[in-house]
């Protein structure tokens, strides 16, 4: 049983504190819910359910990963790296300014433990692979800031399924800078 499998949170309906609630019922996956909603909910908001599990179940078969990560909550949302791990890519951004007008001169990647840097007039280009293959991009203000970046570096316009790490800290009330965040959780 995947993680996904057992994000009752992932369907239309069904917020965190939910979950929570459910699985003190002994609902435990997203098609235990499913067989049991219409002991659980009102016709109306059963359907709303239902509508969102087929989604999810193409969604699943197809490893349509944006569908997972765009459904799940925020604060909740790194679950999908743990499904898709070998294929997450986890980046960081450097430039020399924060204006429009700035360019990258630095892109910091792992993944699957390997680290790779990619220099400006050197090799920044090799980073479009690594952004290619990627099925989830995670990092920190990435949704606001580095991918807005990479896609005007690259003259990119789409950007794979992200995980801004800065919002899911957000959501557990660590509205900090990166630095107060890692030592807040004692990460050095």
């Amino acid at each position: 049983m995947t993680i996904l499998e057992q994000s009752l949170c992932l369907l239309n309906g069904i917020s965190p504190e939910c979950e929570v609630r459910l699985r003190h019922y002994g609902i435990l996956t997203c098609k235990q819910l499913v067989n049991d909603i219409d002991s659980l909910f009102s016709p109306a908001h059963s359907k709303k359910i239902c509508t969102s599990y087929a989604q999810y179940e193409v969604a699943s078969e197809v490893q349509l990963v944006d569908w997972m990560v765009t459904n799940l909550p925020s604060g909740h949302r790194v679950r999908a790296i743990k499904q898709f791990f070998k294929d997450v890519l986890f980046y960081d951004v450097e430039t020399n300014g924060l204006t429009k007008t700035a360019n990258i001169t630095c892109i910091s990647t792992i993944k699957n433990g390997e680290v790779k840097i990619f220099v400006r007039n050197r090799n920044l280009h090799d980073f479009l692979k690594e952004w290619q293959q990627a099925k989830i991009i995670v990092g920190f203000n990435n949704k606001s800031f580095d991918s807005h970046m990479i896609c005007k570096e690259f003259g990119l316009s789409s950007v794979p399924p992200q995980v801004d790490l800065m919002h899911e800290a957000d959501h557990y009330v660590l509205r900090k800078k990166k630095k107060k965040i890692e030592h807040l959780i004692g990460y050095k």
